[in-house]
């Protein structure tokens, strides 16, 4: 196991911290990797360390993940953000039984297509609790897209327009 991740999940259970960590952990890689420029840039030495940890604190994340992050930009490790993070996901697959989905949708869902979307996915984590976190995002043109883990299972209009274009 990378030593950046048992050092974090040591610390996470001490503070009784590893589902908000999981959960901003997720966020941060999705943003992470439509913003790859991020990591060279915080890899930079042209970049303060104080620099650095600046607009790592400017994420507003659990300080213990915040750390790792300073720790890794400070060293100039960056690149290790791309182990870190699957180990990560591994780790907390083994350990924690909770699923945390999040759903991207034009405009926000009710309980009702919460309730719906959640027997729909069940059968897929059998032996998971699944929690949906819901997000607006005004530039899908309608539809879903849902992000398990780094996973994304898009059922966007968007996405689907792409495809179609794709095979043209």
């Amino acid at each position: 196991m990378n030593s950046y991740v048992k050092a974090l999940y040591d610390v996470a259970v001490a503070n009784h911290s590893l589902d908000e960590i999981t959960y901003q952990f997720d966020q941060l890689n999705e943003a992470v990797m439509s913003q790859k420029k991020w990591l060279e840039v915080m890899n930079s030495p042209m970049l303060s360390n104080n620099d650095k940890s600046k607009k790592i604190d400017d994420l507003n994340l659990n300080k213990d993940l915040a750390n790792v992050l300073k720790i890794l930009a400070h060293t100039r490790q960056m690149e290790v953000y791309d182990e870190i993070y699957p180990e990560w996901v591994r780790l907390m697959r083994e350990i924690n039984h909770v699923a945390h989905i999040n759903i991207y949708t034009v405009k926000p869902l009710s309980d009702k297509q919460i309730n719906a979307l959640t027997k729909k996915l069940k059968p897929r984590f059998k032996k998971q609790q699944i929690e949906i976190h819901v997000k607006v995002r005004d530039n899908l043109i309608g539809g879903i897209r849902m992000v398990y883990q780094g996973q994304s299972l898009d059922h966007s209009i968007a996405h689907e327009l792409e495809e179609l274009f794709m095979t043209l």
